[in-house]
């Protein structure tokens, strides 16, 4: 099923900065944990590429391929395989991966690995119409995004899930 942006809740400014200013809604997680999850995403990304045959001769990841399947630079795939980045790869890309890959994304993401979403916000978007429309690999995927600028609201939320179903 695919939403587009004209479908997802639309809230209004007051919502927003009431969104903004929960301190309930604090998502942060540590610098060590963010990297922490980073390389675990590397880490599923290459074996996955591993287990398809998508090395080079000295049997490293074929980052050209990565990127070919994908549609992105080969400096972004390298950032993924690598776990360059201080964050996993965004939503989006996290689905263009996983398909490429021919994986779930919870099997890229590991699910075990994430704990739910504690603020105010993930409760309110699991109880729209969206929101329990999810897979439990969307589920998952959302769970363990990171948020760095900052915290996610119920708009937050239904973005990247369009994002992931792209």
């Amino acid at each position: 099923m695919c939403h587009r942006l004209a479908d997802l809740p639309q809230l209004d400014q007051h919502d927003l900065v009431k969104e903004r200013q929960s301190t309930e809604d604090l998502n942060v997680r540590s610098d060590s944990e963010q990297e922490e999850r980073t390389q675990f995403v590397a880490e599923r990304i290459r074996d996955a590429m591993r287990r398809r045959g998508w090395v080079d001769d000295e049997g490293r990841p074929d980052i050209t391929r990565l990127a070919d399947a994908t549609g992105v630079r080969w400096q972004t795939a390298q950032y993924w395989v690598e776990g360059r980045n201080k964050q996993p790869p965004r939503p989006k890309n996290l689905g263009k991966i996983a398909r490429a890959l021919d994986m779930s994304l919870e099997e890229l993401i590991g699910a075990a690995m994430g704990r739910e979403p504690e603020g105010k916000a993930w409760r309110e978007f699991l109880d729209t119409e969206l929101g329990r429309s999810m897979t439990p690999a969307e589920r998952h995927a959302l769970a363990v995004m990171l948020w760095p600028n900052r915290p996610p609201d119920v708009g937050r939320y239904a973005m990247a899930l369009a994002m992931l179903r792209a």
